[in-house]
């Protein structure tokens, strides 16, 4: 009788904490990169340092952290990757932040609110994303975001006394794999 109890108490245990979530990790095929633009040529850093904390039930999102760390970004130019960490002043804020706050799923579309922390200030943000549930139960969140440095209390980057400009707005683009 007394198994019988455990296993009652277990089986209702387990369908409850169903029903708050289940803890997803980022696979290691998911995909950051930054792109921009200057006066001189266009450019790209993918970041190869991201940590995600995320909960999902029902096939819904119910809470994402991501961390990007700023000395991660790489450009593939050593001097390209020095200048932009120093740009964003990688030792004093070594990370970029977005925590979700609500999330709306529309079909194949999902709408992510979340606060965006860039150099120390936080700005709340809209990020439309394509929503994929693939073979293996996972959740494909990907697209393209756009970020101004003047809206983290930043100039755009120059270098060479001026003669090249980086502008003012990037792109992040990503592909977030979230499997159980």
């Amino acid at each position: 009788m007394k198994s019988l109890k455990f296993l009652t108490t277990a089986v209702a245990f387990a369908m409850g904490l169903s029903a708050f979530g289940q803890s997803y990790q980022m696979s290691p095929n998911s995909e950051f990169t930054v792109e921009g633009t200057s006066n001189v040529h266009d450019w790209s850093a993918k970041v190869t340092e991201v940590t995600a904390a995320s909960t999902v039930a029902n096939d819904e999102l119910q809470s994402l952290r991501l961390v990007f760390k700023v000395e991660s970004m790489d450009s593939g130019d050593r001097l390209m990757n020095k200048r932009m960490h120093a740009s964003l002043e990688a030792e004093d804020y070594p990370d970029i932040v977005f925590v979700m706050k609500t999330y709306q799923l529309n079909g194949s579309r999902a709408t992510v609110n979340g606060d965006l922390t860039i150099h120390g200030v936080k700005r709340n943000i809209n990020v439309q994303a394509n929503f994929t549930k693939l073979s293996d139960g996972s959740i494909k969140l990907s697209g393209t975001h756009s970020v101004k440095f003047s809206q983290h209390g930043m100039s755009a980057p120059s270098f060479m006394f001026g003669a090249m400009k980086v502008a003012d707005e990037v792109n992040i683009n990503f592909a977030l794999i979230l499997k159980r």
